[in-house]
């Protein structure tokens, strides 16, 4: 959401992610209406005293690396309260180790959701933080506004643990393990922290900032585990994309998962990808889009919480939804094929030279096995989607590329991903020959087959005497010279 001194020339209360997302699909005309309508720059009195009811609130906030955070501060019903329309007064702490914690500073952006999960109702407010002290901080309200009940699941509060949050054990990592995995994949509900900036990260310290926190519901599992990344999809909602708003503009978030029969919390940290147009989408009944996070930084803090809630009912929107067994069911049908994600050097290296290994076989049927059934391509100006694609296209490629020799070199890899450096000469019918040098980027499945891959390709017109990739047809012989050696 933007903040109230934004240049005039947006319309308020919307970001430039915002209304992006508002035009692609067809509503930027009625939010630029309804926003001023429903978004407001102070706490209406039903806000307020909704606020003071509550004994949880969930707040979001950035550190000083650019990280969001998420987390859940609880307290005995009146830890909240607004002493006037444009003040929310906060009488609890963070616990030591709570990220969150070491990220608020006075005058800094922050989020807030208000939630009552026994009747859905929820409130999002956002302002700066004021008055920070030990036992607690005020916010002064920028914007507040209600949201609507959809994919909370309805949960009522049993009698809370006593708990000392100061002696909660905590854990620092960056990989996600299997207790992190179970939990994330048996959730039905957690909350994210987003933000945005109106002129970058030096223009934020002047009070540009805007944080936000967001609920996300679904059936037990609808978030996606793939090693340290989520894939969560995006369900029909009020078409304000506060959240996928600020994911466009900083494609950064925090999660927080509550387990609410222990008061365990894991926190999370990383980067976004919104993905808009992808056959995955299909995959996932009610689906309107898909979102994914890599996971850079986790934090679980053990029996945190002293809140335990017992589930109801689930939000009747899950009837509309579905669950990733057919996504599932597809990949379970695609063989394997190691080095696995996420790549070290070496594993990385041992990828590039398989996947040149069977480029040089000229063989579209094998080389398209290496990757998934709805792979992406963007190779020059062709865009084959799907390995029936992907065969036809090469085939016709090595028709019009003759005595093929290709060499490709490892750039740089991380997690899921490969940048790839890479020549091939080849002549064509009337026995011109060429040299292509190009540039790949490649993103893998967590069964090791590549899901998308993007080529920039230059051809340059040579010489036959001038050629360097000179071997039998086939595999490059394991003592011929790579790349960097040729000074290619």
């Amino acid at each position: 959401m933007a903040s109230e001194d934004e240049n005039a020339s947006a319309p308020f209360p919307w970001h430039a992610g915002e209304r992006s997302l508002q035009r692609l699909y067809g509503v930027a005309e009625r939010m630029a209406i309804v926003g001023s309508r429903v978004i407001r720059d102070f706490m209406p009195e039903q806000h307020r005293a909704f606020f003071s009811s509550l004994p949880f609130v969930v707040v979001g906030s950035v550190d000083g690396a650019g990280r969001p955070w998420a987390s859940v501060l609880e307290g005995a019903p009146g830890f909240l309260h607004s002493p006037d329309p444009r003040r929310l007064e906060i009488d609890r702490g963070f616990a030591v180790g709570d990220p969150v914690r070491d990220s608020l500073v006075e005058g800094g952006a922050i989020g807030l959701l208000g939630i009552e999960l026994a009747t859905r109702r929820r409130n999002r407010m956002n302002g700066r933080v004021r008055d920070l002290r030990a036992g607690g901080f005020a916010v002064e309200v920028e914007q507040s506004f209600g949201n609507c009940p959809q994919y909370i699941q309805r949960r009522e509060a049993r009698a809370p643990a006593v708990v000392d949050a100061s002696s909660s054990e905590v854990e620092r990592f960056d990989s996600l393990d299997a207790e992190s995995i179970a939990l994330i994949e048996a959730a039905d509900t957690f909350f994210i922290a987003s933000y945005s900036d109106r002129e970058g990260e030096r223009e934020a310290t002047a009070g540009r900032r805007s944080v936000d926190v967001s609920h996300r519901g679904g059936r037990p599992g609808f978030v996606r585990v793939d090693g340290d990344r989520l894939t969560i999809p995006d369900f029909p909602g009020n078409l304000h994309f506060n959240t996928l708003g600020n994911l466009v503009a900083r494609p950064r978030a925090g999660l927080v998962f509550v387990d609410f029969e222990t008061g365990d919390v894991l926190q999370l940290s990383g980067r976004t990808e919104l993905v808009l147009d992808d056959p995955e989408i299909d995959l996932f009944d009610g689906a309107e889009r898909l979102w994914r996070f890599d996971v850079e930084s986790i934090v679980r803090r053990r029996a945190a919480l002293g809140l335990r809630l017992r589930l109801l009912d689930p939000a009747k929107e899950n009837v509309s939804t579905g669950s990733w067994a057919p996504f599932r069911a597809r990949r379970a049908n695609e063989a394997p094929r190691p080095p696995l994600p996420p790549f070290s050097r070496e594993s990385a290296a041992q990828k590039v030279r398989l996947a040149e290994d069977a480029w040089n076989s000229r063989d579209p049927k094998r080389v398209a096995l290496a990757y998934t059934e709805d792979s992406r391509w963007r190779n020059r100006d062709a865009f084959p989607v799907g390995r029936a694609e992907i065969e036809d296209f090469l085939a016709r490629k090595w028709q019009r590329e003759l005595d093929y020799r290709l060499v490709k070199e490892l750039w740089a890899c991380e997690g899921h991903r490969i940048a790839v450096r890479f020549a091939y000469e080849w002549h064509d019918a009337a026995g011109q020959w060429f040299r292509s040098y190009g540039n790949e980027n490649w993103e893998f499945a967590a069964n090791g087959l590549m899901r998308l891959r993007y080529a920039s390709i230059n051809d340059l017109a040579i010489e036959e005497a001038d050629r360097k990739l000179r071997w039998p047809s086939g595999r490059r012989p394991d003592d011929h010279p790579e790349l960097s050696a040729l000074g290619l």
